[in-house]
């Protein structure tokens, strides 16, 4: 079995197949931020399906109509919960998604991608073995001995197993929730005042857990850390509550609904390149004109169908004008 990242063992007892969850809105928003939406999505998901040969794979959606969180806390992720495009956004990442023929399990019951992701790592049998694609580090708290988080950085792959968490971060990932509720998150929970990453990891590699934090407060050698402690107590509880990922989902474990029998490489279902080029970019370029050999340039290969797919970059001028294989920015 190609296993995604390297990840690959010669341990006779280690898990015998490889679930791969696909954290959907995660990769989503990623691609927005490199560039065009469908091409650059389609990227992503091409190189996955060339890199890791899944035999099983699910894509994981949000909820966004209701969060159990967002009752605990209106603020949970405010700015994303009612931004009108960000709906948009996410429809339209559904369909490229479900254009490569990608099983999927949408959020309900308010709760979130990760959270269903949670859970299908709770179920998976001993035998299998889970990897996780996103960049959200909240995803972290869920890694164990069978159980990875792959994420890219800067281009890069990195396959974080449990010692790579110990070794960076100096905790469990047990304890990941709690750094998360005393360091804080971007478009999550705003953290405890002044303590940040670094001070969440070493008051949580002493004390072990927020509880025993709270109570030895007082004997905090740091007195910015002490005094947040103090005066932020029911904060850093609801933070917790906030960051703790469900693993109780109502679903059920169904390996047969998404093994990946004969995915579409390309995601357009179709053998003709410019049905395949106005499926995917609405039928023209950014010019305003079907793709011409000077404005298409094959960079690694082209797909099925040879409309060179998602490894193109358009030259106007001379000038690069978007290239499918930009750098992708971490979204946490």
């Amino acid at each position: 079995m190609n296993e995604l990242c390297g990840c690959r063992s010669s341990d006779r007892s280690a898990p015998a197949r490889t679930l791969y969850i696909i954290d959907a809105p995660n990769m989503a928003h990623r691609a927005a931020a490199v560039g065009v939406l469908r091409p650059t999505l389609g990227g992503m998901v091409q190189r996955f399906l060339r890199v890791a040969e899944p035999q099983y794979v699910v894509a994981v959606w949000d909820d966004r109509d209701a969060s159990f969180r967002r009752d605990l806390w209106p603020a949970y992720k405010a700015d994303r919960h009612h931004d009108a495009d960000v709906g948009e956004l996410m429809a339209q990442a559904r369909e490229v998604m479900d254009s490569y023929g990608l099983p999927a399990i949408a959020g309900r019951l308010g709760v979130e991608a990760d959270d269903l992701i949670a859970t299908l790592a709770t179920l998976a049998p001993p035998d299998v073995r889970v990897v996780m694609l996103s960049t959200d580090k909240d995803l972290l708290q869920l890694v164990d001995h069978r159980t990875f988080l792959a994420s890219r950085r800067g281009g890069a792959s990195t396959l974080y197993r449990a010692d790579d968490v110990r070794r960076e971060y100096g905790v469990e990932p047990r304890q990941w929730p709690a750094v998360m509720a005393l360091a804080g998150v971007k478009n999550g929970v705003p953290g405890l005042p002044g303590v940040g990453l670094k001070g969440a990891c070493t008051l949580l590699a002493k004390y072990g857990d927020l509880e025993t934090l709270l109570r030895c407060r007082r004997a905090v050698a740091k007195r910015s850390h002490r005094l947040a402690l103090e005066s932020h107590a029911a904060e850093a509880r609801l933070y917790l509550d906030l960051m703790t990922l469900r693993r109780d989902v109502p679903i059920d474990w169904r390996p047969d609904l998404w093994r990946l029998t004969s995915p579409d490489p390309c995601g357009c279902r179709s053998s003709d390149p410019y049905e395949c080029w106005s499926l995917k970019f609405g039928g023209l370029g950014s010019l305003g004109q079907w793709p011409s050999v000077q404005e298409v340039v094959d960079d690694g290969g082209p797909c099925a169908c040879e409309c060179h797919a998602p490894y193109w970059r358009e030259v106007h001028g001379g000038e690069e004008i978007f290239h499918a294989n930009a750098t992708e920015e971490e979204e946490s």
